[in-house]
């Protein structure tokens, strides 16, 4: 129920305002990820389906702070297509930040992004390079 605004304190004996508006973000971001993973992978940009004829595997996608100890601010399991491709709505909590984006599978070692990856409405990020 929060609202954009300045923010005011409200006292015994006085009142004080922020010199600045907070502000509530109320969009949610869509990431496109491409992940290719060890022993799944055939060549030519394709994994085999394990799970099913359209789905390869499924991964855990996390978005891990920016400063350490580097905590998990937001954890989902999704599943992959037979291109390695996962679409992911991230929710307004944790649009406008910058976080590492973890993936973890089971069969493979967990991987990070090299760098913090800023949550803009679309974020397109891909761990073949």
């Amino acid at each position: 129920g929060a609202t954009s605004g300045v923010i005011t304190l409200v006292g015994p004996c006085n009142s004080m305002n922020s010199s600045s508006s907070f502000v509530v973000n109320t969009g949610s971001s869509n990431l496109n990820l491409y992940v290719a993973i060890e022993g799944f992978y055939m060549g030519g940009g394709n994994m085999v389906g394990v799970v099913s004829s359209t789905v390869s595997d499924t991964v855990t996608v996390q978005l891990r702070n920016t400063s350490s100890p580097y905590s998990v601010s937001y954890s989902i399991n999704v599943p992959l297509n037979l291109n390695g491709q996962a679409s992911i709505i991230i929710p307004p909590p944790y649009s406008g930040n910058s976080y590492y984006i973890a993936v973890k599978h089971r069969n493979s070692l967990e991987t990070w992004s090299k760098f913090p990856v800023l949550m803009s409405p679309v974020v397109n990020y891909s761990f073949k390079n």
